[in-house]
């Protein structure tokens, strides 16, 4: 396609070819103001999903490991692609190679309040290792065997499928500390995401984030852009572990429970916390998430032939 001519929407046909026949759906009106949606999240999404497949336009992947975690008011998000580089023999930053280094500057992973309209998904990332400024809202439908996103503009679409839980709720903690970084840990049935931001302030990361994409990042900016975690692991009664991390070196750590059951916070965090501490519930809106967004398409007319699903959240379609 020329550069010159913009390229179409990505359409379910082009999404999914193995689902050719399914309609196109029309995403709903948005919300006038996203910041007077509280982030009140329905049962159907609280625990950990995985993906299972993206697709858009250019290509489909379904090997990179992705995991979602949702608690009623907080999610976090980690992705790590199969392609990544060997780590073997490393246990920090300062001991990556160039490219190594280059490699976990590319880290995916973000958290924040998750705002719920009827079929539409807005996760308010407060914390973006990418520092992405851009909305990321999804249309959401469930079925009896996933969940699947679209997102608004039909760009790409997502499949997600909920892995197996214990029955023993969410937790959603911080362990912040005056002066340090922001530490966040999120829990649900068995597994568990820990986030700890980097120390880089806003401006200074931004600045190493362009300076790394334009070729020009020195070796202490990529390391201190780098040096944001994000892990996925499971938990039991004895041990905290860690199966995923944005710094692999983290991998196959484990650490014991302390007397309530939580990871000992000092082990965890590296001594940079003391205390965990439940996270605010319905936390406030980040500063990008109030404002009205344009809806893409006008709202789907009622028909008075559609039913809803008593067990579809706010509405949804569950097939």
């Amino acid at each position: 396609m020329p550069a010159h001519t913009a390229r179409p929407p990505l359409t379910t046909h082009t999404a999914l070819a193995h689902d050719a026949a399914e309609p196109q759906r029309e995403v709903p009106r948005m919300p006038a103001d996203w910041s007077y949606v509280a982030p009140l999240v329905p049962d159907a999404y609280l625990g950990v999903w995985k993906r299972a497949s993206y697709v858009d336009e250019r290509h489909r992947d379904e090997t990179t490991l992705r995991y979602w975690l949702q608690t009623p008011d907080w999610h976090a998000d980690l992705g790590v692609s199969a392609q990544r580089p060997s780590f073997e023999g490393v246990t920090s930053l300062a001991e990556c190679s160039s490219a190594q280094l280059d490699w976990l500057c590319k880290g995916q992973g973000f958290a924040g309040p998750t705002r719920i309209s009827g079929e539409l998904c807005f996760w308010d990332r407060q914390w973006d290792f990418q520092l992405r400024d851009t909305r990321d809202i999804g249309h959401m439908r469930f079925t009896s065997e996933s969940l699947i996103e679209d997102d608004i503009h039909q760009r790409y679409r997502e499949v997600w499928c909920k892995l197996p839980r214990a029955e023993n709720g969410e937790r959603a903690l911080e362990g912040h500390r005056p002066g340090d970084p922001q530490i966040l840990l999120l829990a649900s049935g068995g597994y568990f995401m820990y986030m700890r931001d980097r120390a880089l302030r806003a401006a200074p990361a931004c600045r190493a984030k362009r300076q790394f994409t334009e070729g020009a990042a020195t070796r202490s900016e990529q390391e201190a852009f780098a040096d944001f975690e994000m892990s996925f692991g499971r938990y039991d009664a004895e041990q905290w572990t860690i199966e995923l991390s944005t710094l692999p070196w983290r991998e196959g750590r484990s650490v014991a429970c302390d007397s309530a059951g939580l990871p000992d916070i000092a082990a965890l965090t590296g001594g940079r916390a003391k205390a965990w501490r439940p996270l605010e519930r319905h936390p406030m809106p980040s500063a990008k998430t109030a404002g009205h967004i344009p809806s893409p398409s006008p709202p789907p007319s009622p028909s008075p032939s559609q039913s809803q699903s008593p067990s579809a959240p706010n509405g949804m379609s569950t097939t």
